[in-house]
């Protein structure tokens, strides 16, 4: 590759102080949803950035386009399937007509093709679940975080 003029490489270096600050905001936006994630992992597993969530296990995953992935497990259902219903609203899954919080122990998915976006619960006859949301939009997994974490906080508390 040959070497850029200081106009261009001036603009890169200015393109990346950017994409670095969307990247730290992504991160404050998603610890402010979500508090029991823990502080950003950069570069490892298969995005840029990783929150890991405490020692339940779990992680949220922002990738080099600020898009976003919740893989949880072992969750308690109901606040997993309330907060899909609620954002979502019942019956939006394949499979679950009146609701996840009705469903039967099985795997509920949802594709939005509009942005890319895959949504699945999995639903354990234990009475977990296992939640992901692959390549969310940024507000999107904020969203879902956000209502999870009230529904959590309000069953513990």
């Amino acid at each position: 590759m040959s070497a850029m003029s200081t106009v261009v490489d001036d603009a890169v270096e200015a393109w990346l102080a950017a994409r670095r600050t969307q990247m730290d905001a992504a991160v404050h936006a998603l610890l402010a949803a979500y508090p029991p994630l823990a502080h950003a992992v950069r570069n490892c597993y298969c995005c840029e950035i990783t929150l890991p969530i405490g020692p339940s296990g779990g992680k949220v995953c922002v990738d080099k386009d600020c898009r976003a992935t919740i893989d949880l497990r072992g969750m308690g259902v109901q606040p997993a399937a309330a907060t899909l219903d609620q954002l979502f609203g019942a019956g939006w899954f394949d499979g679950a007509p009146d609701g996840l919080v009705a469903a039967e122990p099985g795997t509920y998915e949802w594709y939005d093709d509009s942005n890319d976006c895959e949504i699945y619960i999995e639903i354990h006859a234990d009475g977990t679940a296992d939640l992901y949301m692959g390549n969310a939009l940024l507000p999107d997994a904020a969203a879902v975080l956000e209502e999870l974490n009230r529904r959590l906080t309000a069953t513990s508390g």
